[in-house]
């Protein structure tokens, strides 16, 4: 119903207010904490060279960093995330797991 209630607002209204009930959906779901963990969790996936793993929290921490960028952007989240793509491009694994990472 959102769809049609924001049609006569624009385009750009319209996204803002389908990603402002996103927001408000989640609530409580998502916070800093959560994020910094799925961050830390793709790392020691990524050392255990489970793929699919690091990819389902890099996929869990690409969605949530869309909705609330600013989640993503804390010292030790950002610091993790920097240290994880680093490790990836300098690490000894296949360049078919590194491309999925990166």
């Amino acid at each position: 119903e959102l769809p049609k209630r924001t049609k006569s607002m624009g385009n750009t209204a319209s996204v803002w207010i389908k990603s402002l009930a996103r927001r408000c959906a989640m609530g409580n779901f998502v916070n800093v904490e959560a994020v910094e963990h799925c961050i830390l969790l793709a790392q020691e996936c990524f050392r255990e060279e489970d793929c699919k793993a690091t990819m389902t929290f890099l996929s869990c921490i690409r969605v949530v960093t869309k909705i609330y960028p600013m989640v993503g952007g804390t010292t030790d989240g950002f610091g993790n995330l920097v240290e994880l793509f680093g490790e990836c491009r300098s690490s000894g694994h296949s360049s078919s797991f590194k491309k999925q990472i990166e």
